[in-house]
This record gives structure tokens, C-alpha cells and sequence, in this order.
């Protein structure tokens, strides 16, 4: 038999007869290498055809290895499958390990974590969660909502069932087909209402301010001083660096993970020298907040100060409340420019760096009913003023000067012919 002969295209390859040349195409079919004669040169074969039979056994054996995968993927448990969700998590976190913060494209391991908390808590003691996946109902997934009301909000429900859906969307890269039980539309409502409703008043923050420069340390009240005169997100204070910070200018770089962009704020007096006391002793690549290592930011705020907001502000908070944490003092900075110091929303929702004016006033404007009746009764003194006359405004003002009844009717009447 006629050696085989390479072709110019991979995979292809001929072999040369006496009246003859045959065509033969090489392909794995479950790891087993597979030979096959494409066509003869006599019947109209070429090199380039029997390359496109390649291609077309090759494409087939694929579909075939997906529905292998898939009929594979169909048959594991919820609980497979988020493991193997999260261990990819993992993996794509740890290659990143080197990246800074604000570099990152994949999700962080403190949030991956975070994840897989709420993956653990929510769904951890579900009984079906070593049920093959494909036999899942969605009344199945509803039955163990319903068993959870009573400990969970709407919005936890609702990022209950968005790590679900994330863990589903893994596994529908290779099975678009596979069912979903956890598409459930009753909770996507409770994600819009997910705005704050607790903020601190200015009282409070002086307390919590005083709290912190007397009881705790001076990192800890400059963090939190940062937090309330700026507005940033937590995560952009916690990144912040020496050389992010323009003491000519009073100006601060902070870096906005939600919008993936750098932006401006402008710090005051106060902040300014705290700062100022707080990276003197820190190179320009240094983190202003850290732990030990000047080089490593805090990854989330120092449990200390959640010690003393829960001190000051939760102690006496049922679970049902809403509680005071970092994050509030973010809240706080917009509801107090907002409501107090009557700055318009633009400018405050240009200083909090949303990409609209509608999220500061979805999110971040509060209802106080205290402010409201100050408001109201401002303008009912100035509108039931009118009422008054200008004679008895007179005798009112007349009143300041100690005069005697019969003065004051004479001046009265002096004015009246003076009118007339």
C-alpha cells in the first residue's frame, strides 16, 4: 500500500495509487484518532473538499462532546454545580492576585466570598440542593422561598436568587437548554427599593466624630471624617493612595469601582490638616488607610468602627430595623447636603459621581417629616403675615420702645392724617 502524504491542509492527507489518488481525513471521535477516506481524485475530490469533510466531522463530533457535556451538566446537583461556579471564581480571582484593585476585570476573592456567603446562608439547608438540576421545579424553588419570608427582606431574596441565576448562567455556557427554576420575576421589584432609608443627623455625626477622636484611633477617625466629608464609597476610600491626594489644589482622586472611572472631590479645612497628620510619614505610593503594611489597603473598614456604630446607634435597633454601617455614611453626606443645607441635587449628585440625577433622587433622598414641619411652619408665618394690618404692625413694633399707651395712639393717628 501507498504511503500517506501530506497536504497543505491540517489533518488532510493522500495517497498516491497506479490508477488512483485517495483523499483521507484523521479525527478524534471520544479520544479515539479516527481515519477516514474522504474521496477519490477520479470522482472529483481535492485536498480542499476532503478539508471541508474535515471540518463538518469535526463540528458534528463538538455537538456530539457538548451534548455529552451537557447531558453530564443535567445531571448534577445544584450543589455541583455551584461549587464548580465558585471554584472558577477562584481560579479567575487568583490569576488577578498581582493586578491592583482598581485593574481588575474579574470579581475580587472579598467579594467572590461574599457571594458564596449569601449562596451558603440562603440555600445551604435546602433539601433539594443535591437534586439533579434538571428535575428542579420552580415551584420547588418557590416552596423554599416561602420557608425563608419570615427571616429574609424582598432584597435578599431577591440577591438569594441572583447568585442562583449567576451560578445557572455558568452552567448555560455550554447548555443554553438546561432549565432554569430560579427565573422568578416577583423580586425583581425589591432591587429598585434597595435605597437607605437610615442616615445619621448632624448631632450624630458630631457624636460619632467625638467618639472616635477621644475613644478610638486616629486612622479611624480620619477614615470616617474622609467617608462623611466626601461621600465616596467605601471601597474608594479604602483604596485611596498618598499621592491621590492634591493638598495645593484641596482636591482628592478617588477611583468609582461601580462606574470603573476616576473622579474629583474637593476636601475642606478640617479633612485637609487631618490628612495632612495622617500620610506624613508615608511614601506617594503608600495607602492612606491600612493595617499594617502601608503597601496593602484595608480590604473593608476596621471592625472597630462597626464596633461603635453599633454602640451608638444599633444598640437598641430590633432585627426588622435598618442599621447603621459604613455604607450609611454615604447616605448621610447626601441627606444632610440635601435636606439641611438645602444644596441642589445636581451639584450633590455630581459630588457622590452618579452617572444620573435620578439615582440621587431614587436612592438617596430620605423623607424627614421633623424638616417637612419646619418648612411648613416658615411658610405659614410668612404667609399669614399678610393678614396682619399695618396698624397693628406698627403698634407691634411701637410696643419695643416703652412707650406710653397714649404716645403710641398719638403717633398712630399722626401717621393716619399724614396718609391721608
Amino acid at each position: 500500500m501507498a504511503k500517506l502524504e501530506k497536504t497543505r491542509y491540517p489533518s488532510v492527507y493522500k495517497r498516491v495509487g497506479i490508477n488512483d489518488t485517495s483523499f483521507i481525513i484523521k479525527y478524534k471521535i471520544a479520544g479515539k484518532l479516527n481515519e477516514e477516506v474522504a474521496g477519490k481524485e477520479s470522482d472529483g475530490m481535492t485536498a480542499k473538499k476532503a478539508s471541508e469533510i474535515l471540518d463538518v466531522r469535526k463540528n458534528h463530533n463538538l455537538d456530539k462532546k457538548v451534548e455529552v457535556a451537557n447531558s453530564v451538566k443535567a445531571k448534577k446537583s445544584f450543589q455541583n454545580l455551584a461549587k464548580s461556579y465558585f471554584d472558577n471564581l477562584y481560579l479567575e480571582a487568583n490569576e488577578e492576585s498581582e493586578v491592583e484593585d482598581r485593574e481588575k476585570k474579574k470579581k475580587t476573592s472579598k467579594n467572590i466570598k461574599r457571594e458564596e456567603s449569601v449562596y451558603k446562608k440562603f440555600w445551604g439547608d435546602w433539601n433539594l440542593k443535591m437534586l439533579p438540576i434538571a428535575k428542579i421545579r420552580q415551584e420547588q424553588v418557590l416552596k423554599h422561598i416561602n420557608s425563608k419570608k419570615s427571616a429574609y427582606s424582598d432584597k435578599s431574596i431577591y440577591n438569594a436568587l441572583t447568585v442562583a441565576k449567576s451560578i445557572m448562567k455558568h452552567t448555560a455556557k455550554e447548555h443554553s437548554d438546561l432549565n432554569n427554576p430560579f427565573m422568578i420575576d416577583e423580586y425583581k421589584k425589591a432591587k429598585k427599593n434597595n435605597n437607605r432609608k437610615e442616615y445619621l443627623t448632624q448631632s450624630q455625626c458630631s457624636m460619632l466624630l467625638n467618639h472616635l477622636r477621644d475613644c478610638s484611633t486616629f486612622k479611624n477617625y480620619v477614615l470616617v471624617l474622609t467617608s462623611l466629608m466626601t461621600g465616596a464609597r467605601p471601597n474608594s476610600v479604602l483604596t485611596l493612595k498618598v499621592e491621590d491626594i492634591d493638598f495645593r489644589k484641596n482636591e482628592i482622586k478617588f477611583y468609582d469601582y461601580k462606574r470603573k472611572m476616576p473622579y474629583y472631590s474637593k476636601i475642606t479645612k478640617e479633612l485637609t490638616l487631618n490628612l495632612k497628620k495622617q500620610v506624613e510619614d508615608l511614601k506617594r505610593q503608600n495607602y492612606v488607610f491600612f493595617n499594617d503594611d502601608p503597601s496593602v489597603a484595608y480590604s473593608s473598614y476596621p471592625s472597630s468602627i462597626q464596633t461603635v456604630l453599633d454602640k451608638l446607634f444599633n444598640a437598641e435597633k430590633n432585627e426588622d430595623e435598618e442599621r447603621i454601617v459604613p455604607y450609611t455614611l454615604r447616605h448621610t453626606f447626601a441627606n444632610l447636603l440635601l435636606q439641611v443645607h438645602k444644596v441642589p441635587v445636581f451639584e450633590v449628585s455630581q459630588l457622590l459621581n452618579h452617572a444620573n440625577i435620578s439615582t440621587t433622587i431614587d436612592h438617596y433622598i430620605t423623607f424627614n417629616h421633623d424638616l417637612v414641619v419646619k418648612d411648613l411652619n416658615h411658610f405659614e408665618n410668612a404667609i399669614t403675615q399678610n393678614h396682619v394690618t399695618a396698624e397693628e404692625l406698627l403698634i407691634d413694633n411701637l410696643k419695643d420702645f416703652d412707650l406710653d399707651d397714649d404716645v403710641i395712639l398719638k403717633i398712630i393717628d399722626r401717621v393716619k392724617k399724614l396718609a391721608i
